[in-house]
Formats: C-alpha cells, structure tokens, sequence
C-alpha cells in the first residue's frame, strides 16, 4: 500500500474538521455532560485526550475505570472523531447485553470501529447473511470436518516447525501461528486445494496483515479525510482481484450444480453454504466479487482470532513451564479414549480449556469490546441517558483484571477455568463478546485453537530465551500481536 505523509493529512484534517466540530460539539456535549470525563473535555482542549489515548488507552481506561466503576458506572473518553461512552458496571453491561439491535446496533458499530468501508466492504456489515452460515452449518459441521483440519495442522506445524532428530530452531512465534492458522482455517472452509495453494495462502495472509493495519491507520482521521485515506489504504481492490481468480471458477462450478436436479448439491464448506444462503437473497448476492468478499471477510476472522489467541497461549505457558506435565497428561488420556484426535476428544481436555480461558482473560483482543452503537436516543434502566450515534463500550481489559470478579486477578492461574466452558461469554468474561452479538466463530475457533495447542504440547519441547515475559502491545485500544518474540522448538524428549 502507498506510503504518505500522514501527519499533515491528520494535522490538515483537523482544522477542516474543527469548523464541523464547533458548529455541532457544544449540542452533543451537553447530552453527555452527565457523564464524568477521562482527559479534556474541551470542544478542542479534547484532542489532547484524544492523542492520549492512541498511545496510553490502557493507563486512561484503567483511570476511568478506579474511578467511575460503581458511581455512576461509565465515563466517557475522547478518541479523533468522537466521544466513546465506556460502560464498567454490572447492572448497565446487562442493559447492553440485552438491548436489541434496533437500540444498540452491534453492525453499525463494528461498520465504524472496523472501517469496514475500507478494510471489508460495506456490503459485509449491510447484508451480513455469513452470520447464519457461521451459527448453522459452518458451526454444525466442527465435527465433521475435525479429522482432515487436524491431519492439515500436522502437517502445517511439521512444515513451520522443520525439525531432525534432536537440532534445535529458533522460530519467530507469530509467523508461525499465523501460517499455521491460515492453512488449517482454509482446509477447513474451503477444502485440500486451497489450503495448499500458495498463492491463496499468502493472500490471505496479507489481506489479515494488511486489514488490520488499515483499521488502525483509518482510525486515525477526522470522517472528512476518511475517504481519501481509505482510497490509499484500502487491501480490497487488489485481494478481491486476487482472490475471485482462485475463487470464481468454483463459484461457477457449484451454482451450476446447484441448478441441475440430478446433480449433488455440492460439499460441506464455505462456498456451498454461502450459496446455499445467497439464492434467498437478491441477485447482488450471487456475484463472483461480493461472494469473494464474504469467503475474505470470513478468513480474516478466524486466521487473525486464532493466531493471536494461539500466540499469547503459547508465550504464556513458556512462562508457566510447570503446566505443562498437567496438560500432556490430560490430551493423552483424552487422545486414547476416543481413540483418537476428534472434536469430542478435543472437549474432554478440561485443563487446556482452561489455560485458554485465561490467556483469553489476560490477552483479549481489544482493550474495549463489545462495541454498540446507539440507533436513538437511549436511556438506560436507571435513566442515563446518551445521545443517537454515541459509541458505547466495555474494558473488557479492566473488567477481566478487576479483583472483584478474579481473585489474584494479574497472575495466571491455568486453572482458574476449570469446569467452565472456553466459548462461554458473559459479564465477567468478555473475549467472546456478549449476547445476541456474541462471536458467532467462536465455537469453531475454540475446536480449533484446542487442537492446535494440544498437538504442539504432546509434539514439541518450546522454550523463551528471554527472561521475563513480554508485554501486551497497545495501538490505541487495540492490543496488538507480538510479532518479536521467538521460541527455541525441540522435538519433544519423554
């Protein structure tokens, strides 16, 4: 993607921006003026808050959140081009929680937070169909197709991972979990051929680098200059033109079967069920360029959830060494029960659930989560009210911190989780989300990240050279994958 001078552009955005500010900002603000302030709360005197934000969002959000956690239960902070309402007590997550889309809409929100103008298309979150696909057959079929993503994992592992004998390698740790990610989540969405068609890979893996990079530059400018930087930053033209040459071709195979009456409907993946949910809808649907958005879109979520997961789990445990005795025991047993590697032996491994639960709580993906957007005005059950197009959030960071609900609340304890369910998503526990909204993947993310995890444990001894554990990353209130730290990988010495 071309390169420019993106600070006279930001620079250059907000004094544009600054006469739109001044003619609408003392109106909004005053709908929110109930709402106490992290930062400047200033029509300009904000922006100061604002650049904060990009670069300490954890010490900001952690300040609202000592502060206003119980009375009055959110506050609110400046990002570039709007206020962010941050929810932290129990009783108003419940009001998000079960708030109807037509209230608090979680697409509209996402359709900003995400750019999706730029990074996935708009008709992704207008017409997002994929859900249903993602709940019903994509989750139905976990099992199913377990056995061909686990001999596809071995594969891939051995691939990244090319051990002899005894030798020893040093191995960048997020390469390895994304390339990993990306053939496993191809083998399982889109079959055998893909996933080992290199072009298709590195696509894909570009698309997800390239996607979130975009975010968080886009991110970055007034709705003025937007547009402008979304044309330099956007992966869309390209990776669709890209991706519709590997994808097309099948697209036309399985709608012609589709039309003949003695021919099978086709096969249990991505492009059948995409088609399958495409003909209930109008014609836009059913072309080669909005289907490849809807099979990159889907790619980009579970190649970005799963290798960001699996790389936190994998750094927490070099860290955590006497977990891992516990945890091979545990897959072992289970292995052998079902005779076999299978999801349901994969469900069995009740510690492994729970070490990942807890990177999951230690590590989520956003500092803030479970994004809505108010449709109208909205008024909370105890008469808070925001005003239409005002962003709510949770810290889901802070809330998994809070001792209240963690005790020991900065230690990892691997079995914290134990007996609990590693998709389950509620007030206390939000990497997945909540209600309606919840991650609708996140049951197949979870097969897959187990059975990533697990066949790495009983195959390879990993350690970190380095002798204290990294940091989570932040850009803003995203919390960014670590893409420096390497492992020494050993065949495994029982």
């Amino acid at each position: 993607m071309p390169t420019f001078p993106f600070a006279i552009l930001f620079l250059l955005g907000i004094l544009i921006y600054a006469f739109r500010i001044l003619r609408n900002a003392h109106a909004r603000v005053d709908l929110l003026r109930s709402i106490p302030t992290v930062g400047p709360s200033g029509v300009l005197s904000s922006y100061i808050g604002a650049f904060k934000y990009i670069f300490n969002a954890r010490d900001s959000l952690q300040e609202g959140y000592d502060k206003y956690r119980l009375n009055p239960g959110v506050f609110k902070i400046a990002v570039l081009d709007r206020w962010v309402v941050v929810v932290c007590r129990p009783d108003l997550i419940m009001d998000v929680k079960l708030a109807p889309e037509n209230l608090l809409s979680f697409h509209d929100a996402a359709f900003d937070i995400l750019e999706g103008r730029y990074t996935l298309g708009s008709s992704v979150f207008k017409d997002p169909y994929h859900f249903n696909i993602i709940q019903g057959p994509l989750t139905r079929n976990v099992s199913k197709r377990f056995p061909a993503m686990f001999r596809e994992a071995v594969f891939a592992l051995a691939k990244e991972i090319p051990l002899v004998h005894d030798e020893s390698l040093e191995i960048s740790v997020w390469n390895m979990t994304l390339n990993v990610a990306c053939r496993t989540s191809t083998n399982f969405l889109l079959g055998h051929s893909l996933c080992r068609n290199s072009d298709w890979l590195a696509l894909n893996i570009k698309f997800a680098k390239d996607v979130a990079v975009s975010i968080n530059i886009i991110n970055l400018f007034p709705d003025v200059l937007k547009p402008f930087v979304g044309k330099f930053m956007t992966p869309l033209p390209y990776s669709v033109a890209r991706a519709v040459k590997h994808l097309s071709p099948l697209f036309a195979e399985r709608m012609a079967r589709m039309k003949d009456a003695d021919s099978d409907a086709g096969e249990d993946d991505l492009i059948s069920w995409l088609l399958s949910e495409a003909c209930n809808g109008p014609p836009s649907r059913r072309t080669s360029q909005e289907l490849t958005l809807r099979v990159l879109s889907v790619h980009f979520f579970a190649i970005y959830t799963t290798s960001m997961m699996l790389n936190h789990a994998l750094i927490y445990l070099a860290y955590n060494l006497d977990m891992f005795n516990t945890l091979r025991e545990e897959i072992e047993q289970c292995v052998q029960k079902h005779g076999g590697w299978t999801k349901a032996a994969t469900e069995d491994m009740f510690c492994l659930e729970s070490v990942l639960k807890e990177v999951m709580r230690l590590a989520p993906l956003n500092g803030v989560s479970v994004d809505r957007k108010t449709v109208n005005d909205y008024k909370f059950a105890n008469g808070l009210c925001v005003p239409a197009g005002t962003m709510l959030s949770i810290p889901v960071y802070n809330v998994h911190r809070d001792e209240t609900y963690n005790p020991r609340a900065e230690t990892f304890e691997g079995t914290r989780f134990m007996g609990q369910k590693m998709t389950s998503a509620t007030p206390q526990h939000l990497a997945w989300g909540l209600g309606r909204s919840a991650c609708p993947g996140r049951f197949f993310a979870a097969s897959e990240l187990k059975m990533l995890l697990a066949h790495i444990l009983v195959t390879y001894d990993f350690r970190c050279e380095r002798e204290t554990m990294p940091e989570l990353r932040w850009f803003s209130q995203r919390i960014l994958p670590d893409t420096t730290t390497t492992f020494i990988f050993q065949k495994r010495r029982i």
